[in-house]
């Protein structure tokens, strides 16, 4: 299941297309480009950055539950976005704990 965060980042490419994106993201079509950044699965890492397509393969719908933090437009972009959540949440909290952020 896929969930979203309230105070979601948007790469800027994506922000400009925004609702399009979420929706393409919520029906699985048209994700050429589109990368979602999550909470980490590996608990030595903050992020991950995933590949909105990957998100409609059964690996997804069946594994974990997913919290999206973050799309953005390109792999550089999602680097870009997730660099930003990273120093937000430095600033916000004075860690690297992505639980206390959320």
């Amino acid at each position: 299941m896929t969930e979203w965060y309230e105070h979601m980042f948007f790469g800027e490419k994506a922000s400009r297309h925004r609702f399009d994106i979420l929706e393409r993201i919520r029906r699985k079509k048209g994700l050429r480009g589109i990368y979602v950044i999550v909470p980490a699965s590996n608990p030595g890492n903050i992020l991950d950055i995933i590949p909105a397509a990957e998100l409609a393969k059964a690996q997804y719908e069946e594994g974990r539950d997913l919290l999206v933090v973050g799309v953005a437009r390109g792999y550089d972009e999602a680097l870009e976005t997730a660099g930003r959540i990273v120093g937000q949440l430095y600033r916000t909290t004075g860690t690297f704990e992505l639980e206390r952020m959320l």
